[in-house]
């Protein structure tokens, strides 16, 4: 052999070893990566993020501990994966809109903790959670704002001001407290009472009806049932009031109507009245406003019983049947003893208002007031 062909030989053979060198990690390498994209498919992880999971070298926590994560995945593939982060995706599951991941991300990032995060996700829909996080900084305690009953987003800052201001009530009564308008004033927050025909419609130191508003339909209550003056309400009052008027006289009790619809000058009248008699606060204690009454809609009555003055009506048979029984009639003890800080009124044993069988059970089953029950009921749906 010449020396060229053993040279050329020579030659072939050192390439050929490094060739080998070069080719066999690779090919192990390939054979590797081949087998975790089969463990990792297996764990139903698509395609596209396999590589993105090999490439942040956590393939092999996934594959030995068998996690699939569709958050985890969303992560990757939208580009927000955070290496910190890599547990809360495992945890937490996915939900299915653009900004999840971005919101899970931002809420860590402000700083609340796994288990927050946790009811966060659990009680708030994808706008308030942006809601949420515009506030930027953490909020203590939010997970008990969110967990109370009837919490709504969109009252956030008020309920914080007054958790501030009434730092020994618990949460649920701040909310429901807010949501009650009972943070503002009485009188310095006027809602326009838009729909003052609806059965339900509510009227208090916040909710004002307009000097013009009489109902559409005024009835007389029948002079069995009233006392010398004309009384007058809407129909279905005069319906069920004379009907448990009636069932209560067969068991020896007797009630009659003193006051009903009141005009808003008459209203205003009388207000204007109690605070040259009492002064002004005191005066808004017994008395409503003009507008603010609901008086002014029909659907209210104060009653007494054959022998006494109103102011009375509290002492009587016929008190302790109504307060038992009247709910079954439609009717409701509008401002009950010990809701005067959510009425605004003192306690008057002789004020009904009519709401109707099914919400009067209702308020009377929870011992609620009607402003309670607008604001868990009513009002809520219109936010919803």
């Amino acid at each position: 052999m010449s020396t060229k062909r053993r040279i050329k030989k020579k030659n072939l053979s050192i390439f050929i070893i490094i060739l080998l060198i070069i080719l066999i990690p690779f090919g192990l390498y390939y054979y590797d990566n081949t087998k975790v994209s089969r463990s990792l498919k297996k764990l139903s992880y698509n395609k596209e993020v396999i590589p993105l999971i090999i490439k942040e070298k956590i393939d092999k926590y996934l594959i030995d501990n068998k996690i699939y994560s569709k958050t985890l995945e969303m992560a990757l593939l939208d580009d927000l994966y955070e290496d910190d982060l890599l547990e809360e995706y495992i945890d937490f599951e996915y939900k299915d809109y653009d900004n999840y991941i971005k919101q899970l991300n931002t809420l860590f990032e402000i700083g609340y903790d796994k288990e927050t995060n946790e009811i966060i996700f659990d009680k708030l829909n994808e706008d308030d959670i942006n809601t949420l996080i515009k506030q930027k900084d953490i909020i203590n305690n939010i997970d008990k704002y969110i967990e109370a009953d009837y919490f709504r987003m969109d009252n956030l800052n008020r309920y914080l001001n007054y958790k501030n201001k009434n730092n020994d009530y618990d949460y649920n009564k701040v909310v429901i407290d807010v949501n009650m308008y009972l943070d503002y004033p009485y009188y310095e927050h006027d809602i326009k009472v838009t729909n003052p025909d609806d059965l339900l419609v509510i009227v208090n130191k916040y909710y004002k009806l307009s000097g013009t508003f009489e109902p559409k339909k005024l009835v007389k209550i029948d002079t069995k049932y009233r006392d010398n003056w004309e009384r007058l309400v809407v129909p279905i009052v005069k319906e069920n009031f004379e009907k448990m008027a009636d069932d209560m006289s067969k068991l020896g009790l007797s009630i009659k109507v003193t006051s009903a619809y009141r005009a808003y000058d008459v209203q205003d009248q009388l207000y204007k009245e109690n605070v040259i008699k009492l002064g002004k606060k005191q005066a808004d204690s017994v008395s409503a406003r003009a507008g603010y009454s609901e008086h002014q809609t029909g659907l209210a009555v104060d009653v007494k019983n054959a022998l006494n003055d109103y102011k009375f009506f509290k002492d009587s048979e016929e008190y302790k049947w109504m307060r038992d029984n009247a709910h079954k009639y439609g009717f409701i003890l509008r401002y009950p003893e010990d809701k005067t800080d959510i009425t605004g009124y003192n306690f008057e044993s002789w004020h009904y208002r009519y709401v109707g069988k099914e919400v009067a059970k209702i308020i009377h089953d929870n011992d609620l007031t009607f402003d309670e029950y607008y604001a868990i009921y009513i009002d809520k749906k219109k936010t919803d």
